[in-house]
C-alpha cells in the first residue's frame, strides 16, 4: 500500500504532501480527488506516474508518450532544476521510505536513499552507492554509469534479502496509470501488450493474451454493467494485428443479436472494458482521470462500487457530485480529497470532509449534496486553517 507521497517542484507540486504532512492518516484504498480546473488533480496522477517510472528508468520514453520534454517537469514558480521525492509505503507490516532528489538536466536521482522502520538499507550521494548491513557498509561508485531514474533502475538486489527493495519495485512495477483513457485509443487494433496502456489503446492486444478464466471474469463483470452481452471474443488478423468482439442480445432466445468490433463501440462501454480488463493485471495501483466521463450517471454508479470493493489501491478524479454520492459516508470521510491552488498559487490538498463546515453537513446530506452545497473556496479556507 502507498500510504504518502511528498514531491517539491514537479509542476505546481511546491512542498506538497498527499496527505498533509499533519494529517496523520495515510493513503486509502480509495481516494477521490475533487477541485477546480487547474488546480492539479491531474497533476498529482502525473506526478505518482513519474515516481513510478524511476525505478524502471524509462524516463525519455515516458515523456515521449506524453509529449512533454524534460524542462516541463519542473514547476515554474522556482528556478530550480531538482525534483525532491518521499514515498512511505507499508511493506509486510513495516514502514518503507524511499526518498531522493531527480536532476532534470542528468536525468537521474543524484541522491537516494531507503530505510526501513527507520533503519537505512542503501543510500546514494556524491557519486557514490553506500549499501548497508548489519555488519558492514558496502560503497560502490555510481558516477559513471549510464542510466536514467532511479540507481535502481541498473543494480540489481536481491530482494529476497532487502525485501525493502522489493517493496520499492513492487510500487514502481504496480502503479498503472490510465488518466489518458481515450475512447479513440482504445478502438486502435494492437499487437502484443502487457497491459491495456496508458490510453487503452492496446486492449486488444492484452485482452487477446488473456487466459480462458481471465476472460470469462472480464465477461461477467461487464455484464453487471451491459446484462446484454452474451460474449467477448477476441482474434488474430495479419500482421499479428488483434482485434475484439462483442455480441448483445435484446430478445429472448437471441433473436435479435447483434455483434460489434471496438472499433464501434459505444465510449461508455469501451471505458468500462478496459478498466475492467486492467483489473486482471498485477498492478496493484490504478490511477484514472476524470472517472466519469463519456459514462452514463447509472453505470457510474455501479463503477464506483465496483473500484471501491476492488483488490487494488485506486485513485481517480471527478468533477461530478454524482460521483461523490456513490459511496458511502465512511468511504467519502476516508478518500474524497479537496485539491486547490493556495495563495502563492502552489497546489495544496485536504480530506474534504475534514472541514467543520462540511462534516457537519454529511450528518443531515449525502457526500455529492455537501459538495454541491458548499463553495470549494470556504473548504480550502477551512482546511488550509486547520493543516497549517
Amino acid at each position: 500500500m502507498l500510504s504518502r507521497v511528498y514531491l517539491d517542484n514537479f509542476k505546481s507540486l511546491i512542498d506538497f504532501s498527499f496527505p498533509p504532512q499533519k494529517d496523520l492518516q495515510g493513503i486509502p484504498a480509495f481516494s477521490c480527488l475533487v477541485g477546480l480546473n487547474g488546480c492539479g488533480k491531474s497533476t498529482i496522477l502525473q506526478a505518482f506516474d513519474f515516481l513510478a517510472q524511476l525505478p524502471q528508468g524509462r524516463i525519455d520514453s515516458w515523456l515521449e508518450t506524453r509529449g512533454w520534454k524534460h524542462e516541463e517537469l519542473t514547476s515554474k514558480f522556482t528556478k530550480k532544476t531538482t525534483i525532491t521525492f518521499s514515498i512511505s509505503l507499508l511493506h509486510q507490516g513495516k514502514s518503507v521510505v524511499w526518498s531522493g532528489t531527480y536532476n532534470k538536466q542528468t536525468i537521474r536521482c543524484t541522491q537516494e536513499k531507503v530505510t526501513e522502520d527507520g533503519k537505512t538499507i542503501f543510500l546514494v550521494q556524491d557519486g557514490k552507492l553506500n549499501i548497508v548491513s548489519p555488519t558492514e557498509i558496502s560503497t560502490l561508485p555510481v558516477k559513471d554509469l549510464l542510466y536514467q531514474g532511479s540507481i535502481l533502475s541498473v543494480y540489481k538486489f536481491d530482494v529476497r534479502k532487502v525485501p525493502a527493495i522489493g517493496a520499492i519495485l513492487d510500487f514502481s512495477q504496480g502503479m498503472k496509470s490510465l488518466e489518458l483513457l481515450n475512447p479513440q485509443l482504445i478502438k486502435t487494433r494492437s499487437r502484443a501488450a502487457a497491459d491495456v496502456g496508458i490510453g487503452g489503446e492496446k486492449l486488444t492486444a492484452f485482452f487477446h493474451g488473456l487466459s480462458p478464466e481471465q476472460k470469462k471474469t472480464i465477461l461477467t463483470q461487464l455484464q453487471e454493467f451491459y446484462p446484454q452481452v452474451t460474449s467477448i471474443l477476441s482474434s488474430s488478423l495479419r500482421a499479428g494485428w488483434k482485434t475484439i468482439t462483442v455480441s448483445e442480445s435484446f430478445d429472448t432466445g437471441n433473436k435479435n443479436r447483434l455483434e460489434t468490433e471496438t472499433t464501434h463501440l459505444n465510449d461508455g462501454m469501451l471505458r468500462i472494458l478496459t478498466i475492467i480488463t486492467q483489473m486482471q493485471t498485477s498492478h496493484t495501483c490504478l490511477l484514472l482521470d476524470e472517472i466519469e466521463n463519456g459514462i452514463n450517471p447509472e453505470l457510474v454508479e455501479r463503477l464506483m462500487d465496483y473500484l471501491v470493493s476492488s483488490n487494488k489501491q485506486v485513485i481517480v478524479t471527478t468533477h461530478s457530485p454524482m460521483v461523490l454520492n456513490y459511496l458511502d459516508d465512511q468511504v467519502a470521510k476516508d478518500g474524497v480529497f479537496l485539491v486547490y491552488r493556495n495563495a502563492a498559487g502552489y497546489t495544496r490538498c485536504g480530506r474534504y470532509f475534514q472541514s467543520n463546515r462540511t462534516r457537519e453537513k454529511l450528518r443531515l446530506l449525502g457526500p455529492g449534496e455537501v459538495f454541491v452545497d458548499t463553495t470549494m473556496q470556504e473548504v480550502s479556507s477551512d482546511l488550509e486553517h486547520e493543516l497549517t
